[in-house]
């Protein structure tokens, strides 16, 4: 990692940082679901003369120095950490930085290939700024009174945040279907239809990037046991298709539940869903998946 472009030696003192979103407030994401345990957010700066936007996020992650990084409690809805540059994790060749802006990256995946969910904000008083001391009151960074969004949206009113989209370009839904059907009016055409007989029906094939016109062509989840005996569900979705994809569980096939306790989402982008149980299975146990396809609200 190269810093000495805009890195200034001072003498040893350190700085502090307290950093947080608003707790208990309903984060999303772009296509309205909650934020969950998949995200993480990181603290950090860009390497001089790179400027973050909108259009150039597939360059990011080459400029991106990290500070520090957390992950995104879905319990309290929120995510809290403290950035120290005297503690014995913090980088060491990172010690001297100073004067530079300071962002908070949030993100369910690094690879924009993948059709991820990303956030990045900045306010002015961000600046590292080495040479506090290491007695001085850290500095408070809450991510919703930041005056620059760079990605994403904030709602001061409530305190939360959305993330954006980052990946392949979506195809709408109507393309979706013009591209399918010559007839996007004929009952097999519409979204709850069932083109090809094979049981899935329109939306979920267009969430899941099957062909509709196809009984072959399905979209197979991976259920398994994993080597610690926890039972996981990976599911593959089409990364250009605008639809919200819900994993729900049951353990009688009658009531389904979504964000059912015991159940917790290892990644969510728009390629992967997956999610797993946080024990493992007990003794003539009994655990169900099912997705359920939606358009987002």
């Amino acid at each position: 990692m190269f810093v000495a472009l805009f890195a200034s030696v001072l003498p040893a003192c350190g700085m502090a940082v307290n950093w947080s979103s608003e707790f208990f407030a309903p984060h999303v994401q772009s296509t309205g679901q909650k934020l969950g345990g998949q995200f993480s957010f990181a603290l950090g700066c860009f390497n001089q003369g790179f400027t973050p936007t909108a259009t150039n996020t597939r360059e990011w992650s080459s400029y991106w120095i990290e500070l520090g990084r957390t992950g995104f409690n879905a319990e309290e809805a929120s995510f809290c950490a403290t950035t120290d540059s005297e503690s014995p994790e913090f980088p060491a060749e990172l010690k001297s930085l100073n004067g530079v802006q300071v962002f908070v990256w949030g993100m369910n995946g690094m690879n924009p290939a993948d059709g991820v969910e990303w956030f990045l904000a900045t306010d002015a008083s961000w600046v590292w700024q080495a040479g506090q001391g290491a007695a001085a009151v850290p500095a408070t960074y809450v991510v919703t009174n930041a005056n620059q969004v760079v990605l994403g949206r904030v709602d001061r009113a409530d305190g939360h945040l959305e993330t954006a989209y980052v990946g392949p370009e979506r195809q709408s839904p109507q393309a979706w279907l013009a591209a399918c059907f010559s007839d996007v009016k004929a009952p097999k055409a519409q979204w709850n239809g069932d083109a090809d007989g094979d049981g899935a029906a329109n939306i979920m094939e267009f969430a899941l990037g099957t062909d509709p016109n196809d009984p072959g062509s399905v979209a197979a989840p991976s259920v398994r046991l994993t080597e610690d005996g926890r039972l996981r569900l990976e599911l593959a979705k089409n990364p250009s298709a605008a639809v919200r994809v819900t994993v729900e569980s049951s353990t009688d096939l009658e009531k389904w539940v979504t964000d059912a306790p015991g159940i917790v989402t290892l990644e969510e982008t728009g390629s992967w869903v997956t999610v797993e149980q946080d024990s493992k299975v007990g003794r003539g146990a009994s655990l169900y998946f099912r997705a359920r396809a939606s358009f987002a609200k």
